[in-house]
């Protein structure tokens, strides 16, 4: 939900279109990247830019909400969650993900902050802090700290680039995306050691509201 508009879609993630192995949450975050094989480290938008790409984050003006929810829980349950603000070129995002019932319980605050420093190119930090369970109070930092650099380029308005450095745990991602008027093609490769892994999605948009992934 951005500038009060409502927009809803129904997501079919179509699997001939993903090239992406089976990975561990909490990779996947949010419709557009789960639907597209986890590449969306330059497909920009919305508050759940901040799990991907902080530098992102200011091509969304205004105030971004983003949560998803995990219907079968029979496994585990996944419920992340966020909200971004753009003011002028800055922009600020918190957000959590949290995965109940896999070992450990995986559970990360996010805090990022990004500044547009022109129309083709954006920086961004995102602190990640891993929270302790279980836990008897609400913890708005945790007992680890871990941190991504993002880094976004737009050579044109349809083209753009993206990379994320970790610092601390994670892999290091790099990938582009091409936005056209009824199609977002995506591409990453994530960088964990010295193999790397292709992550490929498409995107139709057949009207308002409504997109095919």
């Amino acid at each position: 939900m951005r500038g009060g508009e409502v927009e809803g879609g129904l997501i079919l993630a179509l699997l001939l279109l993903s090239l992406s192995p089976a990975e561990p949450i909490p990779h996947h975050v949010g419709a557009r990247r789960g639907g597209m094989g986890n590449a969306g480290v330059a497909a920009v938008g919305g508050a759940e830019s901040l799990f991907w790409n902080p530098a992102a984050i200011p091509a969304s003006p205004g105030v971004s909400l983003f949560g998803q929810m995990k219907l079968n829980r029979s496994d585990f349950g996944f419920d992340p969650k966020g909200i971004a603000f753009t003011w002028r070129r800055i922009g600020l995002g918190w957000g959590n993900k949290i995965a109940v019932g896999l070992k450990g319980t995986p559970d990360y605050n996010y805090y990022a902050a990004a500044l547009k420093l022109s129309w083709r190119a954006g920086i961004g930090i995102a602190l990640k802090f891993k929270r302790r369970h279980p836990c008897h109070y609400y913890q708005f930092f945790g007992e680890r700290t871990y941190a991504d650099l993002g880094i976004i380029f737009f050579p044109s308005e349809r083209l753009s680039f993206g990379i994320v450095l970790p610092l601390g745990e994670g892999a290091a991602i790099a990938g582009g995306a091409l936005s056209l008027p009824s199609l977002l093609t995506a591409f990453d490769l994530a960088f964990k050691g010295l193999s790397p892994s292709p992550h490929v999605g498409v995107e139709l948009r057949l009207g308002r509201g409504f997109r095919l992934r």
